[in-house]
């Protein structure tokens, strides 16, 4: 059989980017295409979706260990050019055995550490999207030319660039108007939301404590400055406040964290130092009045999934003043805005998130979730995917 598309994940490492991998299957399947999962790394544990078969690839795994932080820094380059040629090796070998199954395909996520050699070998006249999650990867090597990463980022975008079969998935008219301007023509790119539901949700649970329950849940690096909500805190020192810390912390992270949270209460903070399953992941959402996300600013914008489950369990965000989460919030009014670089714009913001209660923004977040609603995401997506194919 020839499918419509074939998908699979190319980075071994990406596991959270199955669920995005299901939810296209579902999206292209509902669009009515024929699809079909590869079991490349870790689809065939990962990726069940209704009436989508899989394909069990038969070329051997290369064992792939992720690289330890404590590695020499003469060793890394090295290791990771050996990395990079087995993965090179595995994927051509997997496209070759693909040949002739397909009309085109989704390769997951675009990463500077993705291999591209292996798409010579996809014929011509087949597509190959990728998920552009950051716009900026395109031309990384121009806003660090001296960087590790600028050599594999100057060939990527060049060989983008060049073939036109290289189409991107991109979750939002933000990120789409920014690979526009990076030269990405508009006939290549299809918006693809990152989630949906099939019915608008009310939050349908309240503190019986009183407190205002904040929520920070994900994996946890520099990046999210959980140290930022915690300092917050510590100046209200208001007990009625709870804020949970949800979610594995990068190496090194974890000891910022507990060094602040030693001076706050422990009826304040709650930390959840582990990866966290998917059905306590929805509770701990299910259970909070707000998600505060405290992330920095990238270098372009990148949706945050995380925003989204909370929205579509009806709530609340407090975020920095920043696309996506002012493109959104000035757009739906689903939340409140803070200054990241003014510790005393985001405790207004949580005093704020106290005063007006959790229930305050739930009309509006339902006119938002109305705009995800599966039956509207699949015919805009449908009619984007036939505009570029």
């Amino acid at each position: 059989m020839i499918y419509d598309f074939i998908i699979f994940e190319n980075s071994y490492t990406a596991i959270n980017h199955y669920k995005d991998l299901s939810i296209i299957a579902r999206l292209l399947k509902q669009s009515g295409y024929t699809v079909a999962i590869a079991d490349v790394f870790g689809e065939a544990d990962n990726c069940m979706v209704e009436d989508v078969p899989h394909i069990k690839i038969k070329t051997s795994k290369p064992l792939l260990k992720p690289r330890s932080k404590k590695e020499s820094l003469v060793l890394r380059p090295i290791r990771t050019l050996i990395l990079q040629y087995k993965i090179e090796r595995y994927l051509t070998k997997v496209i070759n055995e693909l040949a002739g199954q397909y009309q085109n395909l989704y390769a997951g996520s675009y990463h500077l550490h993705m291999p591209y050699k292996w798409l010579l070998q996809v014929p011509s006249d087949s597509s190959v999207f990728f998920w552009g999650l950051r716009s900026h990867r395109l031309t990384q090597y121009k806003r660090n030319p001296l960087g590790r990463k600028s050599l594999k980022s100057y060939l990527l975008y060049k060989y983008v660039k060049q073939n036109d079969k290289v189409k991107f998935f991109v979750s939002d008219e933000i990120i789409r108007d920014e690979f526009v301007g990076l030269g990405i023509d508009q006939s290549r790119l299809v918006i693809r939301p990152e989630r949906m539901l099939d019915v608008v949700t009310k939050s349908t649970k309240t503190s019986d404590s009183g407190k205002l329950r904040l929520l920070t849940i994900g994996s946890l690096r520099k990046d999210k400055r959980i140290e930022l909500a915690l300092q917050a805190i510590k100046e209200l020192n208001d007990g009625t406040i709870e804020y949970i810390i949800a979610g594995k912390s990068e190496e090194g992270y974890e000891d910022e964290i507990k060094r602040i949270m030693a001076d706050l209460l422990p009826s304040n903070v709650r930390r959840l130092n582990y990866r966290i399953p998917e059905e306590e992941y929805i509770s701990l959402i299910d259970e909070c009045d707000y998600l505060l996300l405290c992330d920095k600013k990238q270098d372009s914008s990148v949706t945050n999934g995380t925003m989204n489950e909370a929205l579509l369990k009806g709530k609340a965000i407090i975020a920095p003043n920043y696309n996506p989460y002012k493109y959104y919030i000035e757009k739906y009014k689903i939340g409140i805005m803070f200054d990241p670089s003014d510790l005393h714009s985001l405790e207004k913001a949580i005093l704020k998130a106290q005063q007006l209660g959790p229930s305050h923004f739930e009309d509006n977040i339902l006119k938002y979730q109305e705009t995800l609603l599966f039956d509207k995401v699949v015919n805009e997506f449908s009619n984007e995917l036939k505009r570029v194919l």
